[in-house]
């Protein structure tokens, strides 16, 4: 209460000190500090308290750049950054949340982000994260018969090489299996029987000929190892490498991505990879998979599997953080700003997302902000067909993003990011309730402001007169 009354006068303070804004925070945790001493008998920390009221005061600031919203609060570490990234994906899909039931949530989440390198074994974590990928994309990026048509060989190749090789890892095994599919399209496709067995036969004798095609010598060498280290028999190898031939010359022709993600999908099916992910893992590792792929749609397996691993080395922080505490402040620092803070956090401007968005913000002004997120999120799904499955995930990216752009790109330099805050919500509540009366929608307005923010003075005056524009 005490903040948030000496906090009104706020949009004056430019004009009545030449200090930075800070400094006012600072002076008001110092008086705070002396009365809560005198009453409760212990003096809380002057920083921390400061922190508190900085985190919201440069919310009320009119004309503030973000160079000139820079304070000593502001040192922010990974923990820190992981924190805003993770409350603002928790708004995106629930808006309404009031700053408590958000704190509930992050601290949650926070907790399973905490525990989530710990549920994959680091032997095994390029396989497990290869195989996410796979399992969550494979459906979507092949043609059915292709696939089809595909998956008896990679079975059969990733058989012979587990029976050769029982202890080779899955890496080695999905590697060995891309050089070999990309192999197969080089061989002559017009031999005959006849013309094998004298290929074989040479292959096998000690005679070799000079007139068959590197690429075939190649091809049946490396599967000719691997039927040896089984122990067959020459007739049962010249047999099986025939029959190998005949399917490898009918292969469809996969890119390098699509035969990787069938063969780990394969794979995972053949080894049980996920069969030991707990639930929750799964799905925080999917959740940031959805994210990258919203984010660049068109990016390569391997990327993705390069974003999953840079996330996972990020949570290294927090796994190492013992003093949740700490967390605690800085959870309740971050949510007492709420989605205010897209205002002053820095977002990919070279992502698709962001740059279709910016695109289409002429018609921010004037188009039902439930219409424009449907018809970009249509026209995704048109261009990137793999982003269907991922709908609510894809929609809420956008709200973010298209928030981000009304905080920031949008927004007039006279105004604080409080009063962009109070017009979104202001034509919100209009576009989703159209037959309210002014007082009732006013009465949503209030609820809120002070439910989302509850350290931010309300004035009912200014919200009726947003709310009658």
């Amino acid at each position: 209460f005490f903040i948030k009354e000496n906090l009104r006068a706020q949009s004056t303070l430019k004009n009545t000190c030449h200090l930075h804004p800070y400094h006012y925070a600072h002076q008001l945790a110092m008086k705070m500090s002396e009365c809560i001493a005198v009453i409760d008998g212990t003096r809380p920390q002057i920083d921390q308290l400061t922190k508190t009221i900085w985190s919201v005061q440069r919310h009320l600031i009119p004309s503030l750049r973000p160079e000139e919203s820079k304070s000593p609060c502001d040192d922010y570490d990974p923990i820190d950054r992981l924190i805003a990234k993770t409350l603002l994906e928790i708004t995106a899909r629930h808006p309404h949340m009031t700053q408590t039931a958000l704190s509930g949530a992050l601290r949650e989440q926070l907790r399973m982000l905490k525990q989530l390198p710990q549920k994959i074994v680091e032997e095994k974590r390029t396989a497990i994260l290869s195989t996410l990928v796979a399992d969550a994309f494979s459906a979507r990026l092949h043609p059915n018969l292709e696939r089809e048509a595909a998956l008896p060989f990679l079975r059969q190749q990733l058989e012979w090489t587990s029976r050769a090789y029982p202890h080779l890892d899955s890496e080695k095994k999905v590697r060995r299996l891309v050089g070999l599919y990309d192999l197969a399209h080089l061989l002559p496709k017009d031999l005959t029987e006849d013309q094998l067995d004298q290929i074989l036969a040479s292959l096998y004798g000690t005679e070799k000929r000079s007139d068959i095609p590197q690429e075939l010598i190649s091809f049946l060498s490396a599967n000719k190892v691997l039927l040896e280290k089984q122990g067959r028999s020459e007739k049962t190898q010249s047999s099986k490498l025939k029959q190998l031939y005949f399917s490898a010359i009918k292969l469809p022709n996969l890119g390098e991505d699509e035969v990787k993600i069938a063969t780990w999908h394969t794979l995972s099916q053949m080894e049980g990879l996920l069969e030991k992910l707990p639930y929750n893992a799964g799905k925080l590792l999917y959740a940031e998979l959805y994210h990258q792929l919203i984010d660049h749609p068109a990016a390569s397996f391997d990327y993705l599997v390069d974003k999953l691993h840079t996330y996972l080395d990020q949570l290294v922080f927090l796994e190492q953080q013992e003093d949740w505490q700490t967390i605690e402040r800085k959870i309740h620092n971050w949510t007492m700003q709420g989605e205010m803070l897209l205002r002053w956090v820095r977002i990919d401007h070279d992502t698709y997302l962001y740059k279709l968005l910016s695109a289409k913000k002429d018609k921010i002004a004037n188009t039902p902000l439930r219409d424009l997120i449907a018809e970009i999120a249509w026209e995704c799904t048109r261009t990137y067909p793999n982003l269907a499955s991922c709908l609510p995930d894809l929609e809420a990216r956008l709200w973010m993003m298209l928030k981000h752009l009304w905080y920031t790109q949008l927004a007039p330099f006279s105004e604080s990011t409080f009063d962009r805050f109070l017009k979104w919500h202001a034509r919100r509540l209009k576009e989703s309730y159209p037959d309210n009366s002014t007082d009732e929608l006013l009465e949503k307005l209030e609820a809120a402001c002070t439910g989302s923010l509850p350290l931010v003075p309300f004035d009912s005056r200014e919200a009726r007169t947003l709310l009658e524009e």
